[in-house]
């Protein structure tokens, strides 16, 4: 007998609009497809209800609390925030300590995130650096790992991390650098989110920190419905497409689906304590 292959998906956005499926039967295909988990991370306060009634529907689904760095913005001005310093960033900050705080009451809401620096935005490096920490501040109050994102600054994420290591772990979504930085990462108590970058044959530096690390750092993700995977450019990805990730990262490890499968699921439990 075939052994029970069981994947969990770290980050997916079920929430979001872009879905074109009711929610019950992207679950359902996603099971079907041995996708037994689900973490749904939050960008923004005004999603968390969603977030909430969607792991209330779906016993596999769990879900996070937090800021994207994309919501920055528009959320700290709409609470009053003036960005153009750190300090008058404060009113808006603690309302967001308030909606999460709240968020992390509910059992289902395992981590906060994601959070994080991304060098596309017009908002300054040190803003986004002081909510991200904010947010890491507000994970280590309540014992629970953060999930973070990065784009284009991951020296002013070392800088932070080599500051103030979240104290319960976390993972670094959509990880695509150097198996140097992977390796860095890991070594402060990161796992590694891997998700469709690793299917395209050009990402060959991301592949090879796949390679090069231990499938005890890993967690598996498709970040759904956004990074699809090579051959289905322009279409919305789903929880669905996790076992063509697994496959990957199995082909680059030499071992079957089945152990990456294993092994993966039981770093998100850990991890998110579920």
């Amino acid at each position: 007998m075939s052994p029970v292959v069981e994947f969990a998906d770290s980050h997916c956005h079920l929430d979001f609009d872009a879905f074109d499926a009711p929610h019950a039967s992207i679950v359902a295909s996603a099971r079907a497809n041995g996708v037994q988990s689900i973490l749904v991370p939050g960008v923004a306060p005004a999603h968390f209800q969603r977030q909430l009634d969607l792991v209330r529907a779906h016993a596999s689904l769990r879900w996070a609390a937090g800021l994207h760095p994309w919501w920055l913005e528009a959320y700290l001005k709409h609470h009053g925030s003036d960005l153009s310093t750190v300090s008058g960033c404060e009113a808006g900050l603690d309302a967001l300590e308030a909606a999460i705080v709240e968020a992390l009451q509910h059992p289902s809401c395992v981590a906060v995130g994601e959070c994080g620096l991304d060098k596309s935005l017009a908002v300054a490096d040190e803003i986004q650096r002081h909510v991200m920490s904010r947010q890491i501040g507000i994970a280590d109050a309540h014992a629970k790992p953060v999930i973070l994102h990065c784009v284009g600054m991951h020296h002013v994420l070392q800088q932070s991390l080599s500051q103030h290591r979240p104290a319960h772990g976390g993972v670094v979504h959509a990880f695509s650098g150097s198996p140097e930085l992977a390796e860095y990462y890991w070594s402060k108590g990161l796992f590694l989110g891997i998700g469709g970058t690793i299917t395209y044959a050009r990402a060959r530096k991301t592949r090879a920190a796949v390679a090069a690390m231990p499938l005890e750092a890993l967690l598996l993700e498709t970040d759904a419905p956004d990074m699809p995977l090579c051959g289905r450019q322009g279409q919305p990805n789903t929880p669905d497409q996790l076992p063509a990730i697994a496959r990957v990262v199995a082909e680059l490890h030499g071992c079957s689906v089945e152990t990456v499968a294993r092994v993966t699921t039981a770093n998100y439990q850990r991890l998110f304590a579920v």
